[in-house]
């Protein structure tokens, strides 16, 4: 796990929520 992901974990929360999925999406696919 990087701690990038937790930028990435704010960026859904305060920004659109579609980045939610699509961090999710890349989290699933590259890990």
């Amino acid at each position: 796990t990087n701690p990038g992901i937790m930028f990435w974990i704010l960026k859904a929360i305060y920004g659109d929520p579609l980045e939610l999925y699509r961090f999710m999406d890349a989290a699933n696919l590259g890990g």
